[in-house]
């Protein structure tokens, strides 16, 4: 909104200045001035009115989203509850005590591992801004939701698991070679439960980072580090072993290498 309301104003601005080229072409007969209007008008809309909101978005807003819209939230929630009624309710906190038997408590304990807190069409973008790790790797939108035994736990628990899957090529590195023979290979997973989170609101990781740390208990493979693409790589790799044997082969010093984590990815333990 900071750059769409800006860049309005001063398009309508542009437009009245073109209205009055208009106006001064018809009074002196001449077309070169309406036509010098239309120009900056359509040059201006293209430029002020898509490009630039697009590059705030992409680059001011996205990378830290929640606390640039935090203020726009906070007056929405605000602006809701006066429409509701309920903006004079104050919340008071209580200390919770029970009148069961701990050995009953500790019973009825076991049912809260499978409360499901987190919604895996909504969490996946905290995946991708906390585990995204580096700008070629994406998560699903909707994560997957599997059962595992966790840590200090003996009932097995809801987890989210999400794929860091290749997103493709960095900026200004979309070439052929990259696409099908470096940036080809996801890596690893991220692992949280669907119970709880941690103290700030973030996901409670059991897997997460790079290179991972074994706490989810999951089986790591080279082979589960390869995202869906591996079957079209893979033939676009033999069709330039083919290639190479009939062409002139690129010098050493100008082959792209694996990025660091796939090739740490190929060479996990089996």
């Amino acid at each position: 909104m900071n750059a769409i309301l800006p860049a309005k104003t001063v398009l309508a601005v542009i437009a009245v200045i073109c209205a009055a080229l208009f106006f001064a072409g018809a009074l002196r007969r001449n077309t070169l001035l309406p036509a010098v209007g239309f120009g900056l008008l359509v040059l201006s809309a293209v430029i002020i009115g898509g490009v630039y909101p697009a590059i705030i978005q992409q680059f001011v807003v996205k990378p830290n989203e929640l606390v640039k819209e935090t203020p726009y939230l906070t007056r929405e929630i605000h602006s809701t509850r006066q429409a509701y009624g309920i903006a004079g309710v104050k919340v008071t906190p209580y200390s919770a005590t029970s009148t069961e038997a701990p050995a009953l408590l500790a019973k009825q304990v076991t049912a809260l591992p499978d409360v499901r807190l987190m919604d895996p069409a909504v969490i996946s973008q905290s995946f991708q801004q906390l585990q995204q790790v580096k700008s070629y790797y994406k998560f699903a939108n909707v994560l997957s939701v599997d059962r595992y035994t966790l840590p200090g736990s003996k009932t097995p628990q809801d987890t989210l698991i999400g794929v860091r899957d290749m997103n493709g090529p960095p900026a200004g590195q979309a070439n052929w070679i990259n696409s099908h023979l470096v940036y080809t290979h996801g890596y690893g997973v991220v692992a949280a439960p669907t119970s709880g989170a941690q103290t700030d609101g973030d996901p409670a990781f059991t897997e997460s980072d790079i290179p991972l740390p074994a706490t989810c208990g999951c089986r790591r493979t080279a082979r589960g580090c390869i995202s869906g693409s591996r079957r079209r790589a893979t033939r676009s790799s033999a069709r330039a072993r083919r290639n190479s044997t009939t062409r002139t082969r690129a010098p050493a010093a100008s082959r792209i290498r694996p990025t660091p984590e796939a090739a740490a990815c190929r060479s996990a333990p089996r």
